[in-house]
């Protein structure tokens, strides 16, 4: 694939989501905001769709129970 030619400035709202998350008590102690990262994928949205599903990746062990909101506008 070559390489990612489109270089314009994109605006993602929101800038920030709330999570709640379900773990075993010996890995929710340990967990810091640092072990979380979310994201969006951009290949989702195209001239249709503006916006993208909000995805979340947390440690092994941890469950994401909810996403708050679940969409960006890109």
């Amino acid at each position: 694939m070559g390489a990612w030619t489109d270089q314009r400035p994109v605006r993602i709202t929101p800038t920030e989501v709330d999570i709640v998350v379900r773990a075993p008590i010996t890995e929710g102690t340990r967990l810091t905001a640092a072990d979380v990262q979310t994201f969006i994928d951009l290949s989702e949205v195209d001239g249709a769709h503006k916006s993208a599903r909000i995805r979340i990746y947390v440690p092994r062990g941890v469950r994401v129970e909810q996403i708050t909101p679940e969409r960006a506008i890109v």
